[in-house]
């Protein structure tokens, strides 16, 4: 308490802190939703078909450039932009 006393806190000061401090850890805890957990796997689980989706289109899109199978009416300079987007 010395050192604190040094540094020019005062005892009302600390037990001011200590009463705020108090106050603030036994607040009751927030509900949580009964679907709050379903909600964010749904998410999760969308957002990794998205990127799936994704790694497919970028895939098809390699195979195409690599192919050299241009007949869709896609060139080259095309693709590569698609791809430049897409990753």
């Amino acid at each position: 308490m010395k050192l604190l006393f040094a540094q020019g806190l005062t005892s009302d000061f600390l037990r001011g802190q200590w009463l705020q401090q108090m106050v603030e850890q036994t607040k009751p805890l927030k509900k949580q939703s009964k679907d709050l957990a379903k909600k964010e796997i749904e998410a999760i689980l969308a957002l990794i078909k998205t990127l799936e989706a994704h790694k497919q289109e970028v895939n098809d899109l390699q195979a195409i450039l690599l192919a050299e199978d241009h007949d869709n009416g896609i060139s080259a300079d095309e693709i590569q932009i698609l791809l430049e987007e897409a990753q």
